[in-house]
């Protein structure tokens, strides 16, 4: 009897396909420590940023440092990253006010997505690149948006340049965070960082 059950275990494990858990792809933003001046266009960013532009990462926030992502339907040209309190903080301590030009890199499970340019929302240059601007919603909390180049968070963005940053492995980045939203997301804030 003792032989036949563990003959039956044997059958039952052998048969039973283990249970792999994927750990869901992994976000991170970085933001690199010198300004890269105004850059128009992205092949050209991208290139500096090859050559060393932008200097060392000063700070990398990722998914745990994201209290909750919204977004538009897709392709959206804006995607709002809403920081914890303690990223919050470590933003502010990194990233002067009214920084501008700091380029940024967004990655999922290290493969670089896209970058750009920190930039003011109001801002007058015809940046083509995505932008990421920065709002402080309260005393605590930091918003970052990322826009699909400069003006998008004004109404000024087109399907093409929003598919250069609403991808489908960042939303899947983001996970439970995100929450998407049934019409286009816009520019709620005045007065910008």
């Amino acid at each position: 009897m003792k032989g036949a059950l563990a003959f039956a275990s044997l059958l039952l494990a052998c048969s039973t396909p283990p249970r792999t858990t994927m750990p869901p792809p992994r976000f991170t933003l970085e933001i690199h420590s010198q300004p890269v001046g105004v850059i128009y266009q992205t092949p050209d960013l991208e290139q500096r940023l090859r050559q060393g532009g932008g200097g060392p990462v000063a700070l990398t926030l990722g998914s745990s440092d994201v209290s909750r992502a919204v977004i538009g339907p897709a392709p959206s040209d804006l995607i709002e990253l809403h920081l914890t309190e303690p990223a919050s903080a470590r933003f502010r301590q990194v990233v002067p006010r009214f920084s501008e030009t700091l380029p940024f890199r967004v990655r999922v499970d290290g493969r670089e997505l896209f970058a750009g340019v920190l930039y003011t929302a109001i801002g007058a240059a015809a940046i083509q690149s995505p932008v990421l601007h920065a709002a402080d919603e309260s005393p605590t909390r930091v918003v970052l948006v990322i826009g699909a180049r400069q003006g998008a968070a004004y109404g000024m963005g087109s399907d093409e340049a929003a598919r250069r940053v609403d991808r489908p492995e960042l939303r899947a980045a983001l996970g439970p965070k995100l929450e998407q939203q049934s019409t286009r997301v816009t520019w709620q804030w005045q007065s910008g960082r």
